[in-house]
């Protein structure tokens, strides 16, 4: 099997993620409050593609200025084998390092996983999945107040910027649905022929969270004792993280309205005509 050198031992991998604003922060801090479970602040693993892609590429380039130097014996490139190796290695380094307390389930959650999901299902031999969703409006209210709260912190407009490239508050909303229907195609299509991966509705976790929780502590191997249950019940309430956090503005309102009092009528019917058939498959009430 591919990148064995950084092998598990007797902890479990997993993987969580969603689309932006889906509840996948909320995920994640949930998974880690439990005391079998190491689930770090959010990664970007596309960063470290993108860096050995370059650095193998500057490598190989230095070797053949090499090769001409010494007689041109020719120089073997890097093999893709090779390079998911690395890429494995340091991954699986990373996340074994975030278990400072020898948790035996280990795993990360990065967002962009959900686009490569058969990618990351070969080269991590099957890793657990858990891939959450939420309401696409919902979604794309907490996305459209994020984008702004951001360019005034980091006094950055190209967080307005790029939700303006889709017109107003409307057409941001409906490409939202549009992202939804493609995210929810894709993990029917990948769950089809894999049994290692879940879905959570964030509607579930929120509302009904200890049996969410059960579920998913079920599906990871992690124990489920109702005292357990009931210490992270409390610790991720929003008012807890909320007067937790350096920065607690991040946690606004964890609405599961389905929009209610932001939508016009004429754009809940185009979110229902738009994603129906993902929002009937995730047994998503619609309003209009």
């Amino acid at each position: 099997m591919m990148g064995q050198s950084a092998a598990l031992d007797n902890e479990q991998l997993f993987f969580c993620f969603g689309p932006p604003k889906s509840g996948t922060t909320f995920l994640q801090r949930t998974l880690n409050l439990h005391p079998e479970i190491s689930c770090p602040s959010e990664h970007q693993f596309n960063l470290i593609v993108n860096g050995l892609e370059e650095l193998v590429q500057s490598y190989q380039n230095t070797l053949q200025v090499i090769d001409r130097r010494t007689g041109g014996q020719g120089v073997a490139p890097m093999q893709k084998p090779a390079f998911t190796s690395i890429f494995r290695f340091y991954v699986e380094s990373m996340i074994k390092e975030a278990a400072k307390n020898g948790e035996p389930i280990i795993g990360a959650n990065d967002n962009a996983i959900r686009k490569n999901l058969d990618l990351y299902d070969e080269i991590f031999n099957h890793p657990r999945m858990i891939y959450i969703f939420r309401y696409p409006a919902d979604m794309a209210i907490s996305a459209w107040h994020h984008n702004l709260r951001l360019a005034r912190e980091e006094n950055d407009p190209a967080h307005e910027q790029y939700m303006a490239q889709y017109g107003d508050f409307d057409g941001w909303v409906r490409q939202y649905a549009r992202w939804f229907m493609r995210d929810v195609n894709a993990y029917r299509a990948f769950s089809k022929n894999h049994s290692n991966i879940i879905l959570v509705r964030y509607e579930d976790l929120v509302s009904a969270k200890r049996k969410t929780l059960r579920e998913i502590f079920d599906f990871l191997g992690a124990d489920k004792s109702d005292d357990i249950l009931e210490s992270i019940e409390h610790k991720s309430s929003l008012s807890y993280m909320r007067k937790q956090s350096s920065n607690p503005a991040f946690f606004r309102s964890a609405s599961i309205d389905m929009g209610a009092g932001e939508l016009s009528e004429q754009l809940r019917r185009d979110v229902t005509e738009i994603a129906g058939d993902a929002l009937k498959f995730l047994d998503y009430g619609t309003k209009s």
